[in-house]
């Protein structure tokens, strides 16, 4: 399966001393469980301007083929009919967007308005996205990272 990580996010999950919640996250990702997925102009300007960590990380991602970078194009396109619509209550049209376009359903994100979003059938759907808890009991962390229903798309499904 693909997550996707909110910018927001970024700096907690891959710094030094990430919460137990975010190491576990980072752990199942590092070991290549799952891929995180980015894409979209708006993306890499708001991961620009996350820590040198942060940015390390991420090219260590995509050389070690944990990384999938989605089709840009396409998620700029996507992000300006949601801004069109004004289908999304957060500002993250570029997110939802993501999702949409890689078939990635599950979000690492502080941001609430981000999870209404992400959890709107009107916007994802089949299977619906789903937030990974930054706190909580571990049990329903791992549940969650071994759910194989939690991605559209093939490219996505974790690799055993």
């Amino acid at each position: 399966m693909c997550s996707i990580v909110d910018a927001d996010s970024a700096d907690i999950l891959f710094g030094d001393d990430p919460p137990n919640g975010a190491a576990r996250f980072l752990r199942w990702l590092s070991q290549g469980r799952f891929r995180l997925v980015i894409g979209g102009r708006r993306l890499e300007e708001e991961f620009q301007r996350t820590s040198r960590a942060t940015q390390a990380w991420m090219a260590q991602a995509q050389a070690a083929g944990l990384l999938w970078i989605e089709n840009w194009d396409s998620v700029n396109e996507r992000e300006t009919v949601l801004i069109q619509s004004d289908s999304c209550s957060s500002n993250d049209e570029h997110i939802v967007a993501l999702a949409q376009i890689s078939g990635a359903r599950l979000l690492y994100s502080g941001d609430q308005r981000l999870h209404a979003d992400f959890r709107d059938a009107n916007l994802l759907d089949n299977p619906r996205g789903r937030i990974y808890p930054r706190t909580g009991d571990r049990r329903s962390q791992e549940q969650l990272l071994m759910s194989d229903n939690i991605c559209v798309s093939n490219r996505c499904r974790r690799r055993d």
